[in-house]
């Protein structure tokens, strides 16, 4: 055979396999998201703290604001500042929909539908790019997509979910550059993935930096290559340079302010949150029971044993287990290491399972592809596998899709029914919310909860206009006066008269936004337009946005892996 026919061969063999594999994970995809194809969701945990979000940020784009840090429709429409605190960079497409008239539900129902989509595409990416085969990096994103941990987070944490599915982009392009120059051109790989991570959860970033580095360290030898090097820190300006205009907002007012989130107050130890044994089966190990059968398989298996990569990252996933158990030392670590104090910020140990987890399932899809070398045999196994083990999940966690009348169901498929503030009935996270402020409990002149027609002075208001946290209204004074108005006070508020005069904005009684009004008859006009500096950023990430984007578009037509290597 001749170079030009084994050449033609190869890319048959190239084109054949992405096409049987993408399918699929098409077909599996669609029947991952069956919940959703309903105008009907579960209301449970973080569910309506996100649609709040939705809404905050569908508000604010109304009212012109973009990007829309901080959110017009939470607390009544007095706004927190979700925006700048938790990334929602995904959520803009939810609020979009509402924008064009969608229902909530749907919007939401769509937002899933996607997420389950581009978490099977970046964990299809990366798994092959990590074994330079379609073949195994599809079974792992099946194995991925089918896991306990992924169905746990489904239709609730939206972060958590997102950023879980782009880890194995981040480690199989990391992974390959470190290992041989020849794979340097994976650095825009690692900007995406880390670039998706970053603006869907910050806390699963903060983890995931500390490995990077460690890992780093690990292959200092690696850097010594100035390609490999050269990928790294290419890697590194521009993941930092497209995410700085979230990342300086957020960083100042972490520093600044005292939300409920970060008061030291609210969180302990990540002791209070670890589990039994007894509760770690019954979640399958996080794995899903067939995976997690797999897995005990290849452990017996002396062929499999020897494979000492895998040795190291079960035993690596075994710790991150027993993190969560009970008789993890948390208080004696955050007491008596170095940096202990800040690991009640990360919440709950749980949130140390996923980096253990995307290796295992990375050598279990690949071990369980050197079975046989026949594809549809692997293929249908493996999506076997995967029905098996989300219909064991749907089972054990959401009785609602099969029977409504097991568990509870909100309607919230119209905005007009979801709260925005936590009662007594009712909880609604107010994490970006001031630490001493308690929505519910503050009470107008009339003994009720503010209303965001709710403004506080002696001067007569008149044309009083609101969408999100842009106001506009006239008032009428015969003395200099302040007015209070229905917004939460946050630096980068700014006031203008008719005439584009600056006016004060200052916060005042329970953090309410009180402005100075010069007698007279004048119009002002309220909206949140971001310090200084947060606009500087904004403008580095768009440009960079546009040179990453060149760059991309010129790399796109590089194979991710050699077509000898596609079906072995």
């Amino acid at each position: 055979m001749d170079n030009t026919t084994k050449e033609k061969s190869n890319k048959i063999l190239y084109a054949d396999e992405w096409k049987f594999w993408s399918l699929l994970l098409l077909v599996f995809g669609a029947i991952y998201v069956y919940p959703y194809y309903s105008t009907e969701y579960l209301n449970y945990t973080d569910v309506p703290f996100h649609l709040n979000r939705i809404e905050g940020i569908k508000e604010s784009l109304l009212g012109g604001e973009f990007p829309a840090r901080v959110h017009g429709y939470q607390m009544n429409g007095y706004g927190t500042l979700d925006g700048v605190m938790y990334p929602d960079l995904l959520l803009y497409l939810p609020a979009l929909l509402r924008i064009l008239g969608a229902p909530l539900a749907l919007s939401w129902n769509i937002f899933w539908i996607f997420l389950v989509f581009l978490g099977l595409l970046t964990a299809f990416l990366g798994f092959t790019i990590w074994s330079q085969n379609i073949r195994k990096g599809a079974v792992a994103a099946l194995f991925l997509q089918g896991s306990e941990m992924g169905f746990f987070a489904l239709g609730a944490a939206v972060g958590d979910y997102t950023a879980f599915f782009a880890l194995p982009l981040v480690f199989g392009a990391l992974i390959k550059i470190l290992e041989d120059e020849k794979y340097a051109k994976y650095w825009y790989f690692l900007v995406i993935g880390f670039t998706i991570i970053f603006e869907t959860h910050i806390v699963t970033t903060v983890i995931l930096s500390f490995l990077i580095f460690a890992i780093l360290i690990l292959n200092f030898k690696a850097l010594k290559n100035k390609i490999q090097r050269a990928a790294i820190l290419k890697s590194a300006a521009f993941s930092a340079l497209l995410n700085i205009w979230f990342a300086a907002p957020f960083a100042y007012f972490y520093k600044t302010v005292d939300f409920h989130i970060n008061n030291p107050k609210l969180e302990d130890s990540l002791h209070r949150f670890s589990v039994n044994f007894e509760t770690i089966a019954s979640e399958q190990f996080h794995l899903g029971l067939p995976i997690f059968i797999l897995l005990i398989l290849f452990l017996i298996l002396k062929r499999t044993r020897k494979n000492k990569a895998f040795i190291i990252s079960v035993s690596a996933y075994a710790f991150v287990l027993f993190a969560t158990h009970n008789y993890f030392p948390w208080e004696w670590i955050e007491n008596n290491i170095p940096g202990g104090s800040f690991l009640p910020n990360f919440q709950f140990p749980l949130r140390f399972v996923p980096f253990g987890l995307v290796f295992v399932i990375y050598y279990i899809g690949s071990l369980f592809c050197d079975i046989s070398k026949k594809k549809y045999l692997i293929g249908s196994t493996a999506f076997l596998i995967c029905i098996v083990s989300i219909f064991v999940s749907f089972q054990d966690r959401f009785p609602v899709y099969f029977d409504e009348n097991n568990a509870p169901i909100r309607d919230y498929k119209s905005a007009e029914n979801l709260p925005s503030y936590t009662t007594e009935n009712v909880r609604v996270q107010e994490d970006y919310l001031y630490a001493d402020i308690d929505f519910y409990k503050l009470r107008n002149e009339k003994n009720e909860v503010y209303s965001s027609k709710d403004y506080k002075t002696d001067a007569k208001l008149f044309d009083i206009k609101k969408q999100g946290v842009r106001l506009e209204f006239s008032y009428l004074s015969d003395h200099d006066t302040k007015i209070q108005v229905p917004l939460f006070y946050f630096k980068g508020y700014e006031a203008k008269d008719e005439n584009g005069n600056r006016l004060e904005v200052y916060s005042g009684e329970n953090r309410f936004m009180e402005v100075s009004a010069p007698k007279g008859e004048h119009t002002v006009k309220i909206r949140y337009a971001g310090l200084n500096g947060f606009k500087i950023c904004d403008v580095v990430s768009f440009v960079t946005l546009i040179i990453f984007c060149v760059i991309l578009i010129g790399r796109l037509p590089i194979s991710i892996f050699r077509y000898k290597n596609i079906a072995k």
